[in-house]
């Protein structure tokens, strides 16, 4: 590593999903995972795991997933 562990927000972000997935309330997993979506916008753990709370993808989740920007 470069020694600059945790200063990438992707690796924020990716803290911030272990806790939700962790989570034992759904409260609490939709607010962090919306909190990651703030940090990272093309997380799609997070897209996965709101969509898995409303029982399935929604049309923004898919259009991350399949149309990720600047690729």
């Amino acid at each position: 590593m470069n020694g600059r562990r945790g200063s990438d927000p992707t690796d924020a972000a990716q803290r911030i999903m272990y806790q939700a997935w962790e989570a034992t309330s759904r409260s609490k997993r939709n607010t962090l995972a919306k909190k990651t979506l703030k940090i990272w916008p093309l997380c799609a753990e997070a897209y996965v795991l709101l969509a898995e709370e409303e029982g399935g993808l929604s049309r923004k989740c898919w259009t991350a997933i399949r149309w990720p920007r600047g690729g």
